[in-house]
């Protein structure tokens, strides 16, 4: 069909300096205006065909023609309708005040913001106002603090909890400045600093968790004619006393330099989530009959460190640096509404989110006596060269209530790093930049890859050159093959659940500027020219993939460069 569509913008602002009123003052006022519709037209003809068959004779000869008719041919039969629509709204009105007092300065700000979005269908109209505030004030040039201060809301929550309040402070103080440091002429800069604060999120996993909700339920027929009417039924139950989700969040950091070649970062980090909607279903009994109502009573608490130097040097003609970034986070599941579990190790709660469950392997079924004289395992009928599990609450039985805590998080990893180094000598240069991840577990369950011939799929040469046979039983790493479902074997275990971190190198380069000496008559400020490596290099314990690309896909590509750079 053919789609007409119209959009249009308007962007507007307006900047006034107020200092007629009182010095340093300023006001600004922002609006835009975004409007998107289509039209779809469709137009439609069938047309008769026909199709021509030779009719052979036993010699194969072409003797006579058969003709078969088709379809029909139509009048053009036109349709249309309205495709999409958005209208987004945005206005913003701020005043801003900012004054030097000899080494003292103070600047301060007070915001009010709106937006609002309208979709096409019910249920899509976005409509947020804040109001916010913000002071700062520096003294003597070594101490700084910030009171900030939002009073915000939307639509998407009941009346009783459409506003909230949230606060923030922070205080920095720069040592360096201090007298007692004077004489410290190694210490370019010290500055320690911490701020508090609690933030709210509007990321909802239903829109009005608060309202009951109906959905389609079966169909209804009237009458002789048995007429058909779509009934409803109610769907999940209104959330009472909804809250909104916040956190609070703390944060204590230093900044150092020294001696003009090193500057440091590091900052330690807390933050706590309330009210976050989780299910009921941990202490709703299932007789309820509908969709258990969300409750906003889940609490996460997550903590780490971020640290990041640099160090950079030269001694004559020679220049180097090197660098690096690390970051650890890691959170921890408060509360959840987890339903009971017999047994501790089958908890969620106190573990991080998306941590890895599974089955604990302890090798493969060696012959039909092991499995006989091993616990039960209830998946499905096992053979030999299936895996075997661990009984963790010894009742000689293998089911759900034996899958124990494995590895980390498979969402994102627990670390990040990277580090950087390169030097210079005489326009030689010799850069590399690595980056890693650390305390992360992927779940290897790639078709082909690791879990062949399931689905009409095929098998990758490393599963066939470490699978289970009765020659390889002393050496093979992987269950054996089978073209029938094994729900024993394909499974979290402890298998298929590794450790996803790795080691790369992300870059790698060299180059040669040429001398001005050479260049300078030639009109030219400079000639570079230089080789390139991007993904040269991955340490991991990932067999057969990539460990950020677990898909029988191409993977992340190796790449080579090479160039010159000629700047007039």
């Amino acid at each position: 069909g053919n789609i007409n569509s119209r959009e249009y913008f308007i962007d507007g602002s307006l900047r006034q300096s107020l200092d007629n009123f009182a010095e340093g003052l300023s006001a600004e006022v922002k609006i835009s205006y975004n409007n998107y519709g289509s039209y779809v037209e469709n137009e439609q003809k069938d047309f008769l065909y026909e199709a021509i068959r030779p009719v052979r004779d036993p010699e194969g000869n072409i003797t006579d023609t058969t003709v078969t008719q088709y379809g029909q041919n139509t009048d053009l039969d036109y349709s249309d309708y309205f495709g999409q629509q958005r209208r987004q709204a945005n206005v913003v009105g701020k005043l801003d005040y900012a004054r030097s007092f000899g080494d003292d300065e103070l600047k301060a700000m007070v915001l009010f913001h709106q937006d609002g979005r309208v979709l096409r269908d019910f249920d899509n109209v976005y409509n947020r106002r804040n109001f916010a505030a913000n002071v700062h004030y520096g003294l003597n040039g070594k101490y700084y603090f910030d009171i900030a201060a939002s009073y915000s809301g939307n639509n998407l929550l009941p009346s009783g909890e459409r506003y909230n309040f949230f606060p923030a402070v922070s205080a920095a103080w720069l040592l360096s400045r201090e007298g007692f440091l004077k004489d410290a002429t190694f210490i370019d800069l010290l500055k320690v600093r911490g701020s508090w604060g609690v933030v709210w999120s509007e990321l909802l996993p239903t829109n009005n968790p608060h309202i009951q909700s109906y959905n389609g339920g079966r169909n209804y027929w009237f009458k002789n004619t048995n007429i058909v009417y779509d009934g409803f039924i109610e769907g999940r139950l209104p959330t009472r006393d909804f809250t909104v989700e916040t956190s609070n969040k703390m944060n204590a950091g230093i900044e150092i330099g020294l001696f003009e070649k090193l500057n440091l970062t590091a900052d330690l980090f807390y933050s706590r989530r309330t009210n976050i909607l989780t299910v009921s279903s941990g202490h709703v009994s299932d007789v309820i009959g509908i969709d258990d109502p969300l409750d906003t009573n889940g609490i996460v608490e997550n903590r780490g460190v971020e640290a990041g130097l640099i160090w950079q040097d030269a001694f004559g003609d020679f220049a180097y640096y090197i660098g690096g970034q690390f970051s650890f986070t890691r959170n921890k599941i408060v509360e959840m509404n987890e339903a009971f579990r017999p047994y501790p190790y089958l908890r969620s709660t106190g573990r991080p989110v998306g941590q890895w469950f599974g089955l604990e392997a302890i090798g493969f079924f060696e012959d039909e006596n092991d499995i006989a004289t091993s616990p039960k395992q209830v998946f499905s009928e096992v053979r030999p060269g299936d895996i075997k599990y661990r009984d963790q609450n010894g009742d000689d039985i293998i089911n759900e209530f034996d899958e124990v805590a494995l590895g980390y998080a498979g969402a994102y990893p627990e670390i990040y790093f990277s580090a950087s180094l390169g030097f210079d000598y005489k326009g030689f240069s010799i850069s590399a930049l690595f980056q890693g991840t650390g305390n992360y577990t992927a779940y290897l369950n790639t078709q082909s890859v690791y879990w062949p011939l399931r689905d009409n799929n095929t098998i990758s040469t490393y599963y066939y050159n470490n699978r289970w046979t009765p020659e390889t039983a002393g050496s093979a790493t992987l269950p054996r093959l089978t073209t029938k479902d094994n729900d024993n074997n394909f499974r979290p275990n402890s298998l298929w659940l590794v450790d996803r971190s790795y080691i790369k190198l992300r870059t790698l380069e060299v180059s040669y500027s040429l001398p001005v000496s050479v260049i300078q008559n030639w009109g030219m400020d400079n000639i570079r020219l230089f080789v390139q490596g991007r993904n040269l290099l991955s340490l991991d314990d990932i067999p057969a993939l990539d460990p950020e690309y677990l898909t029988a896909s191409y993977p992340l590509m190796r790449a080579y460069n090479m160039g010159i750079d000629i700047a007039f």
